[in-house]
């Protein structure tokens, strides 16, 4: 029984023993919230490793290569259990997706003078420390899915920071966030087996052009 109804309810009633139609109640009651936090926990977990194991695949296969039965032997889970959370592997693509850019920014925020959101790194920095993400994110068919699951926030923020100076219309803002983001993509993709010294320079390089291309986009 929840501790909080142990503290409260006197000894004779915690077994059901001359329990008041509203102390019944309020037992049932926290019974089910402890029930639904349970299962909630439990969907959590099962879909942690439905996840992992995605990005465990990812690592050396393509995404179409991936079927619903090779994932659920990987996660050790039936497809029973997989149709309960996903409809489709798409589904879990985009689960996947929102769970780095949650932790992740398109852009150097700092060097924008945007703030970023909590403590979210730059998304090349992010992918080149995680060799299950360089799967995903290296893999050039997936590119304009990724773009499309990141774009409304990358356009979101991209008119935050220029702010009332910002005279594009939604289309020409929206262009100039696939750019950004495409080049994004494409450029850690092919410089992911660049030594850190060397890949340091060029990431210096870039966000000197990026920090100055929207600087006088800012002030003009």
């Amino acid at each position: 029984m929840n501790t909080f109804v142990k503290l409260v309810l006197p000894y004779n009633c915690r077994s059901g023993c001359g329990m008041s139609a509203a102390a019944t109640r309020y037992v049932m009651e926290h019974k089910m919230i402890a029930k639904k936090q349970s299962s909630h926990a439990r969907g959590l977990e099962t879909r942690r490793r439905i996840c992992t194991a995605f990005l465990e695949l990812k690592r050396t296969r393509s995404f179409t290569s991936i079927t619903v039965a090779e994932l659920c032997r990987q996660a050790q889970i039936s497809r029973g259990t997989f149709y309960h959370h996903y409809a489709s592997l798409s589904d879990v693509l985009d689960d996947v997706l929102d769970d780095v850019f949650r932790n992740a920014s398109p852009l150097p925020c700092g060097l924008l003078g945007m703030n970023a959101p909590g403590s979210a790194r730059p998304l090349c920095a992010l992918v080149r420390g995680n060799e299950k993400l360089r799967g995903l994110f290296c893999d050039s068919s997936l590119t304009r899915r990724i773009i499309e699951r990141l774009l409304p926030v990358h356009v979101e923020r991209l008119g935050q920071w220029l702010g009332p100076l910002n005279t594009l219309p939604d289309d020409q803002l929206r262009s100039l966030a696939i750019f950004q983001l495409g080049g994004c993509l494409t450029l850690m993709s092919s410089t992911i087996g660049m030594p850190e010294c060397d890949w340091a320079l060029t990431q210096q390089v870039v966000d000197r052009f990026i920090a100055v291309g929207y600087g006088e986009r800012r002030t003009s």
